[in-house]
């Protein structure tokens, strides 16, 4: 019976509001511990309290090797865990556990856009028990990480490390995500938006592994292109449901944007986002709020 959402003045260190669905303020969320909060993802847990992303720049960096300065000061990626009222429970830090080489490609974009350098980018996190799923843009990759002792369990695309997953089955094994979002837990592996971006001759697409820690591999399940979509520059999002329904938010692809359901059976079908993208497309698949109750609430708003 309730909605959040980032207002749109601004980008950076703004916060969620919690709205009833006729408008009425409930509250206002950020990020604790005096770091600005970061917006692009927030889940609510069972417990009530949510995931949320902060901003925390960190100085006296030598980024020499990387086109940078000896005392350069980066923008790292943080994720809390806080209560309603506020208070962190617990917080993970992605400096200095991913070293700045993993930034790869990107640094090139980041050096040319100046200081804070934005060495991870951020942009979803999930949770499933223990484990908590995190993507970051400017590193190509998404991690999986112990909530308990904060270790790197394992780290599918970007620069090779010790921990990363052995590709299986997808025609791009060699590189396979590109300014990925919206990685997500399913069973027996993860889902993710895959921008590709500014890979040549790549089409974004919406994939789904199945992730074996124990041999360290992860095996493409399925993929879903949209012929209609031919590059995203960024944003977007990729849901697959129960039933092997996908709704995917293409992201960035040029004057308009686009949203597509591609179900297991029948045709596609889409919808135009003219004037902009969205950035996420949340399927809404439980009972409530229904269609009529969201009526009711817009016409108090329209009432007023």
């Amino acid at each position: 019976g309730t909605l959040v959402y980032a207002p749109v003045e601004g980008v950076d260190f703004r916060q969620y509001v919690i709205r009833s669905l006729d408008g009425r303020k409930i509250r206002s969320l950020k990020a604790g511990n005096g770091l600005g909060t970061d917006i692009h993802d927030l889940q609510q847990l069972a417990n009530g309290n949510f995931m949320i992303g902060a901003h925390r720049n960190v100085g006296g960096i030598d980024a020499t090797r990387f086109g940078g300065t000896s005392n350069s000061t980066i923008d790292t990626a943080t994720v809390q865990e806080v209560t309603p009222r506020g208070r962190v429970v617990w917080s993970w830090n992605a400096y200095p556990r991913i070293k700045l080489g993993e930034t790869g490609r990107w640094w090139k974009t980041i050096g040319a856009w100046g200081q804070p350098y934005d060495v991870h980018h951020w942009n979803s996190v999930d949770r499933d028990g223990r484990r908590i799923l995190l993507s970051f843009r400017h590193l190509d990759a998404v991690f999986c990480i112990d909530r308990q002792t904060g270790r790197i369990l394992w780290k599918l695309g970007g620069t090779r490390t010790p921990k990363s997953l052995k590709v299986v089955g997808d025609p791009r094994a060699g590189y396979p995500l590109g300014g990925q979002h919206d990685a997500r837990f399913v069973p027996g592996g993860i889902t993710v938006f895959d921008n590709s971006t500014n890979l040549t001759r790549r089409q974004p697409r919406a994939v789904r592994y199945r992730i074996d820690s124990v041999r360290r591999r992860a095996t493409l399940v399925s993929q879903v292109t949209d012929p209609a979509v031919g590059v995203s520059v960024g944003i977007g999002s990729a849901r697959l449901d129960r039933n092997g329904n996908w709704t995917i938010g293409w992201g960035a692809i040029g004057q308009n944007g686009l949203i597509g359901i591609y179900p297991a059976k029948g045709s596609a079908s889409r919808l135009r986002t003219p004037g902009g993208a969205s950035y996420r497309a949340n399927p809404v698949t439980s009972r409530q709020p229904t269609i009529e109750r969201l009526r009711r609430a817009m016409n108090r708003i329209a009432s007023r």
